[in-house]
């Protein structure tokens, strides 16, 4: 079987990665490793009502309480689909995993041998990956490192291997928190060919430019709400005779437009979902409600419902851009006495585009990956698909449903309440969306699109959606 096909198939077929995996030569473990077990993680109350654990490992407090709640108060919110906790990445470098940290390795490779994409980054990060000696540190998750299967990966070895980066997994696995407190706080979106849920997570050249593109356009939004975790710079390897080969993105963790106020970031997620760790603790949510002494209905709709409906909505109207604002994506942030701000944090910008939106704003289309420029209407492509598919799903489905299911177990709140609310919200600052949505709610198939892997193609589940108007 010639090398090509084996790729190929490692792409399609999730058991052949893992045959591909086990056959390929296993590294010994770097001596610089910080791999470490997690033996018991203290309370902190410091500045924190809430007393939200510290993960351990990590000196900067905020962050520690950011990384334990990426990791440990994700419980009972991967239920959605038969394929929401799959995962073909090794135990180890998952988030739910005992690890405490482990090692990124790096390369040095010459930048003419790289692409380089740049959205305004930090001169600090921007110093730690492109030196000025021409070279570039080129990371790798360690789950590939060094494997054959991978493309691209004998010409990298060639390159002089750099010390590793101690890092921290997030709650998507494939990015992590970089531990270097020299360094400007930031994440990095690794390339990562193994199924997570239903998808391979690639990080190819196209998607670099996409990611970063998008990065830089949302820059631009106006909106109170709005907050953004900038992805400013991406790197990929193309190999010996520049063919598409596959990198990773920076992801600074700082919200932008930034803030002079101390604030924190919660995941979305952890408002409704389990700590792991802790279960006899209430949810954070049912205790931000109870601290606050407002109405749960009313302190729910406008600090997590209206501040969501509002960042999709102007994102759309302002830059054609539909924000894929689920649990995992959107975090809210909060001051040192963890109440909200106001604003919605977005994260992992792999965004779907409307370009007949922007065409119509004056807006250009150059950056954003072919694929994911919404296409012509069409049978294949009902009017709308895409738009319901981002909204009625994974914010409907996937955020909204699992509040409003807290907050009916906890507070009574009715389901049908929170609905009607956000259905009159969101005609009130979107009055013409019909023009862009259909009468039902759309899914993607749970079946990949022949010659195509990785895209699905949009099912009508012939429902009525819940969290918008009807058309």
């Amino acid at each position: 079987m010639s090398f090509s096909t084996r790729i190929e198939q490692a792409v399609q077929k999730g058991h052949i990665i893992d045959q591909l995996i086990e056959e390929s030569p296993k590294k010994e473990e770097s001596s610089s490793s910080t791999s470490a077990k997690v033996e018991g993680v203290a309370i902190d109350t410091i500045a924190d009502p809430l007393q939200i654990p510290c993960a351990p490992g990590v000196s900067d407090k905020r962050i520690a309480k950011l990384m334990y709640l990426e990791r440990r108060c994700g419980g009972g919110t991967q239920d959605y689909s038969p394929f929401s906790s799959f995962s073909q990445v090794p135990e180890a470098f998952r988030p739910g995993s005992g690890t405490e940290s482990f090692s990124v390795p790096g390369y040095s490779v010459p930048q003419d041998k790289t692409r380089v994409i740049l959205a305004n980054p930090s001169e600090n990060v921007k110093k730690m990956y492109l030196r000025e000696d021409g070279t570039v540190r080129f990371c790798v998750h360690p789950a590939i490192d060094g494997q054959d299967w991978v493309p691209f990966m004998d010409q990298l070895l060639k390159y002089e291997k750099e010390a590793p980066l101690a890092v921290n997994p997030t709650s998507s696995t494939r990015t992590v928190l970089v531990l270097d407190q020299n360094a400007p706080l930031h994440s990095l979106k690794l390339h990562c060919p193994l199924k997570i849920s239903r998808f391979v997570r690639n990080v190819g050249p196209r998607t670099v430019e996409h990611c970063v593109t998008v990065s830089k356009d949302l820059e631009k939004v106006v909106c109170p709400h709005f907050a953004l975790l900038r992805e400013s710079m991406g790197v990929c390897f193309s190999g010996e005779n520049e063919e598409a080969g596959w990198g990773f993105i920076v992801r600074e963790m700082t919200p932008f437009p930034p803030t002079e106020k101390k604030t924190m970031l919660i995941p979305c997620f952890a408002l409704y979902g389990k700590d792991t760790l802790h279960p006899e603790r209430d949810p954070l949510l049912v205790q931000m409600i109870k601290q606050s002494n407002e109405d749960p209905m009313e302190y729910a709709l406008n600090h997590v419902f209206y501040p969501i409906i509002d960042c999709f909505v102007s994102t759309f109207q302002q830059r054609g851009i539909l924000l894929e604002a689920h649990g995992q994506n959107a975090l809210l942030e909060v001051d040192e006495n963890m109440k909200p701000t106001g604003r919605i944090a977005h994260r992992d910008l792999d965004d779907e585009v409307d370009p007949e939106v922007r065409q119509k704003l004056g807006l250009s289309l150059e950056g954003f990956h072919p694929l994911q420029l919404i296409p012509p209407v069409s049978e294949e492509d009902p009017k709308g698909c895409t738009h319901s598919i981002i909204y009625d799903k994974s914010i409907g489905k996937l955020h909204f449903n699992y509040v409003a299911k807290l907050l009916e177990e906890r507070f009574g709140v009715p389901k049908e309440a929170l609905q009607k609310k956000c259905q009159e919200y969101f005609k009130g600052i979107f009055p013409d969306f019909a023009d862009y949505f259909p009468k039902t709610v759309f899914k993607y198939s749970d079946k990949e699109k022949p010659g195509l892997p990785n895209y699905f193609s949009p099912v009508d589940t012939k429902e009525t959606p819940l969290w918008r108007p009807v058309v």
